[in-house]
């Protein structure tokens, strides 16, 4: 498969598994969890993982100088990481719609394109995608800035008052 099929299909394999994710995190928050201890949970599992992951593979020997070096820069990326998750998962909490957060913070596209022209020679400014972000942009912004519910609280979850647990059953009597 050639690459310019491939990165488009992890992106978008991504964008919904991270999507499942994110529903997730809203069901867990709302069912009364802390967004620091989710935070804290989700790294115990992500470095458990980590740990098995670097023991089976023997990733643990030979560290060189030059290993050592990216390990530091991973201790950063995991900080940014961590207090990026922090922000998206408060707004989580307290958003109506996980949809709307996920929208906002697709606004990162800006700093990523305008970053990435800087830092990476193989990224070159075009009119087209350049366009295209902007008017991304502004579907985004009309979609978050226009919505009018805000909670101070977290919304809950409320259980659908029901004679039995047939869903079905009980779905014709709505109308």
């Amino acid at each position: 498969m050639p690459h310019h099929v491939k990165w488009p299909l992890y992106a978008a394999s991504g964008g919904i598994i991270y999507g499942i994710y994110q529903l997730l995190v809203k069901h867990i928050l709302n069912k009364g969890m802390t967004v620091p201890d989710l935070l804290a949970w989700l790294g115990l599992i992500y470095g458990l993982g980590g740990l098995i992951y670097l023991i089976y593979n023997n990733k643990l020997k030979n560290i060189s100088k030059k290993r050592y070096e990216l390990l530091s820069l991973c201790v950063v990326v995991l900080l940014v990481h961590v207090l990026g998750d922090y922000c998206f998962n408060k707004g989580l909490k307290y958003s109506p719609n996980p949809g709307y957060v996920t929208a906002f913070m697709s606004l990162t596209i800006v700093f990523v394109y305008l970053a990435s022209l800087y830092y990476f020679k193989s990224a070159k400014f075009e009119w087209g995608p350049f366009t295209g972000i902007l008017l991304i942009c502004g579907g985004i912004l009309l979609l978050t800035l226009t919505c009018s519910h805000t909670f101070d609280e977290a919304p809950k979850i409320e259980k659908p008052k029901m004679k039995s647990g047939n869903v079905l059953k009980y779905a014709g009597e709505a109308n």
